[in-house]
């Protein structure tokens, strides 16, 4: 079983009350440029059809990547989730929508995140 954290700081797709935002469709076939994601890089790839996807496939590891925000206050999220896998209350994806810290494993972060395959 495995955990993945994808942490969307701004999430994929971020539109806000105010006149900023915050947009990645991941388009560009990277996430190293427009914006820049920062964390477990070789864990990621951006598929063919332009989408961010786990390249991971070691059983209980935990991945990220990060980019910052700075509108989690005035946000909307928005953000497609496809997993290939049996979620339970040991296999699961926690998706950050603002964090402390880049480094989403360390356990002095604090943040909130949505938790996607979770079991009763």
């Amino acid at each position: 079983m495995r955990k993945i954290v994808i942490p969307l700081l701004a999430a994929l797709l971020i539109n806000a009350n105010t006149k900023a935002q915050f947009t990645d469709n991941f388009s560009d076939g990277n996430f190293s440029s427009n914006p820049v994601w920062a964390g477990s890089s070789s864990d990621w790839v951006v598929n063919a059809s332009g989408q961010l996807q786990s390249n991971n496939t070691v059983a209980n590891s935990t991945f990220y990547i990060t980019t910052p925000g700075t509108l989690a206050t005035t946000a909307q999220w928005e953000f497609y989730v496809n997993l290939a896998f049996n979620t339970s209350s040991t296999n699961y994806v926690d998706v950050f929508l603002t964090a402390s810290a880049n480094d989403l494993s360390a356990t002095a972060t604090n943040g909130y995140f949505v938790r996607i395959g979770t079991t009763a």
